[in-house]
C-alpha cells in the first residue's frame, strides 16, 4: 500500500517520500521480518495483494526536532551496520556522501517541489549521512568504549567513597 507522508502539516509528494509502498497487512504465520537494524522489511511466503488507498503516515511528530531525533537514532544504527560489514571511514565519504544525498533528495527526487519542507528533508538527509560516517569513525577509534570505561571507573570510585 502506498504511504502518504505528512510533514509540517502538508503532504510530502516528492523528496522520495511518495508513494513509498509498504507491506503492512499480512498474516503473521506466513511472514518474517528481515534486514538490517534500520528499515527492515517483511518477507511473505505466498501471494501479495495491493490496496489502492494510501496509508497516512505522520513520522517524527511532524517537527524538525522529531526529524533530527529520528536521524540521530538511525545514523547510530546505520553506522553500526557499516562497522559490522567492515566498511571503513574515509574523509572523502564523509564529505561526498552527504553532498550526494542532498542532490539526490532535493534535485533528483524533486524535493524542491515540496517547498520549504522539501528543503528541510534534503538537508536532514545530508546531515544524517554525515552523522553516519562521523559515528563510524568513532566506532573505529573506540571512542564509545573509552567513554564507557571512564564512566564505569568513575561510578565505581564514587560508589566506594573515594575522592
Amino acid at each position: 500500500m502506498p504511504r502518504r507522508t505528512f510533514f509540517h502539516g502538508r503532504w510530502i509528494n516528492h523528496s522520495g517520500f511518495y508513494p513509498d509502498r509498504q507491506l503492512r497487512l499480512f498474516k503473521r504465520t506466513c511472514a518474517k521480518w528481515i534486514g538490517e537494524r534500520v528499515h527492515e522489511r517483511v518477507e511473505i511466503d505466498g501471494e501479495i495483494g495491493t490496496l489502492s488507498c494510501d496509508l497516512h503516515h505522520f513520522p517524527f511528530e511532524g517537527t524538525v526536532t522529531g526529524m533530527e531525533d529520528t536521524s540521530n537514532r538511525y545514523s547510530s544504527l546505520q553506522s553500526q551496520n557499516l562497522f559490522d560489514e567492515g566498511k571503513r571511514f574515509t574523509l572523502w565519504r564523509m564529505i561526498l556522501r552527504p553532498f550526494g544525498k542532498f542532490l539526490e533528495v532535493y534535485i533528483w527526487k524533486r524535493g524542491f517541489l515540496d517547498g520549504i519542507p522539501g528543503f528541510f528533508i534534503a538537508i536532514n538527509s545530508a546531515h544524517s549521512m554525515f552523522l553516519r560516517y562521523i559515528k563510524l569513525r568513532e566506532l573505529e577509534k573506540g571512542y564509545f568504549c573509552q567513554i564507557r570505561r571512564k564512566m564505569v571507573v568513575f561510578i565505581f570510585i564514587k560508589s566506594i567513597g573515594w575522592k
